[in-house]
């Protein structure tokens, strides 16, 4: 009962129906995808709320006093991120290349993840993008990988594995740095500080900016000036 959608695939096996082999009789339902994605969601709240909104948290407020200690906490809470996936060669039966090479592309992801999260100090946004990342990942290894095709791993494919994988996670680091660059953190401070006239809103950001934001950390004398000329106004 119901409908199901079908889509075309191309195989070379003949026994596998290259109409409907990935969505459709033969194939996972609408509602197995459904499932799919609130799985992924879940593990996206999980896993930010561990690693961003605890780990990285705590090695900022704990360990963190400049651009670069700041820089370095969000590397060390990736890696961290990167390395609990290691777990998948004995929980899942991975294998040692494929979860080295998911070691790598994780930690990459997490630092543009704790870039974007100590940007915008919102956790739900980077739980929902990981949820994103992860439901893409499952869906092509559900519908294309398992079910359509047929994988001869060579070592060969082993090493494009890793390779690739390397290549992902410099994108992602490169990215995140440009993400926290400074001249953007500036911008921010700028419009937060100085661009604000009304005193209650300003003792409300300050509050709330002193802290939260890793942001304050690099701009330190700058929030100490804008804190005595606002007090100079309100006397």
């Amino acid at each position: 009962a119901g409908v199901r959608t079908k889509i075309a695939v191309m195989c070379e096996n003949p026994n596998i129906d290259p109409v409907g082999a990935c969505i459709g009789e033969k194939g996972i339902s609408f509602l197995d995808i459904g499932s799919l994605a609130i799985f992924c969601i879940l593990i996206g709240i999980f896993e930010e709320f561990l690693c961003r909104g605890w780990i990285l948290n705590e090695f900022v407020e704990r360990y963190s006093s400049t651009r670069k200690q700041v820089i370095l906490s969000i590397f060390l809470s990736s890696l961290i991120f990167g390395l609990i996936h290691i777990s998948n060669i004995w929980v899942g039966g991975q294998s040692v290349i494929d979860t080295v090479g998911q070691i790598i592309n994780a930690t990459g992801i997490g630092v543009l993840l704790g870039a974007i999260y100590l940007r915008t100090k919102n956790i739900w946004a980077v739980a929902f993008l990981h949820g994103y990342w992860d439901f893409a990942i499952f869906l092509r290894e559900i519908n294309v990988i398992k079910e359509c095709t047929e994988i001869n791993v060579t070592l060969e494919s082993k090493i494009i594995t890793v390779i690739s994988a390397t290549i992902i996670s410099l994108i992602f680091v490169i990215v995140g740095l440009y993400v926290f660059r400074k001249s953007k953190t500036k911008e921010i401070f700028y419009i937060l500080y100085e661009r604000v006239d009304n005193p209650k809103l300003c003792d409300k950001i300050d509050m709330i900016m002193g802290r939260n934001s890793v942001i304050m950390l690099f701009y330190k004398k700058e929030m100490t000036e804008w804190r005595k000329t606002r007090k100079k106004k309100t006397t």
